[in-house]
């Protein structure tokens, strides 16, 4: 990945030639000491400022897979300072907040992500988890963020499990269904056992967290297809120190 754009200053775009060898080469704190060290004029602030927000965005994201989890935290708030109205948007730094122990920020940026993302139940889970550390399962599970369809499998069964309308016994025997729609794509047993993992972890069952995220962890590298909710099952592993 590399900065492109048009309408650049020349002065601008002799920086960028210069970023986008480590950004190429993932030498995010480099390519940032470089980056601070400009001075833009003026006219290039906005665009200046972008270039910033890619930088942290891109380091945050790499810090978190270290499970450098202050790291990305630093790096995410950075990112919705500079375009606030942008944090709405950014479920990252909530899932941050969530290893990070500050379950009330982590609590209220899922609240928020609801005004813009309102029928995502993995937006609900994290809020769920988040709001248990503060006032416990039962309590939490009453104020699970209400959500009407998610239409990946297997989403809706795992909001009703979290909801308390679905046992773990009926679960469980809905997994076969799922096993049928997964694929690198859909990912569905990779998410139905990263989602039990954190129902489990909600109720400090850990052994029983423990067996079901590393579960996720080995579907989610049988698919050979890296996204951002599979590192945060492996994130979750190296926090724990779970093997």
């Amino acid at each position: 990945m590399s900065f492109y754009g048009t309408g650049f200053s020349e002065n601008l775009n002799d920086l960028l030639q210069k970023l986008n060898p480590l950004f190429n080469n993932q030498d995010l704190n480099s390519a940032i000491s470089l980056a601070k060290a400009y001075t833009p004029s003026v006219d290039e602030e906005d665009d200046f400022k972008n270039i910033l927000i890619k930088l942290h965005q891109t380091r945050g994201e790499q810090r978190f897979k270290k499970a450098d989890i202050q790291g990305s935290v630093d790096d995410f708030e950075f990112v919705v300072e500079k375009n606030p109205g942008q944090k709405a948007f950014h479920w990252q730094l909530g899932i941050s907040y969530y290893y990070n122990k500050q379950y009330q920020e982590g609590k209220d940026l899922f609240q928020l992500h609801k005004t813009v993302n309102p029928n995502d139940v993995e937006n609900a889970v994290w809020h769920f988890i988040c709001n248990t550390q503060i006032v416990g399962f039962e309590k939490a599970q009453a104020a699970l963020i209400p959500i009407k369809h998610d239409s990946r499998v297997p989403m809706m069964d795992i909001y009703e499990l979290f909801a308390g309308r679905l046992s773990l016994d009926k679960f469980f025997e809905k997994i076969p269904n799922y096993k049928k729609v997964d694929s690198p794509r859909t990912t569905s047993l990779m998410y139905t056992h990263q989602y039990l993992g954190l129902y489990f972890e909600a109720l400090n069952k850990l052994e029983k967290a423990k067996e079901h995220t590393l579960l996720a962890a080995e579907h989610y590298h049988s698919y050979q297809r890296s996204h951002y909710m599979g590192d945060t099952v492996v994130t979750h592993l190296i926090v724990n120190k779970w093997k």
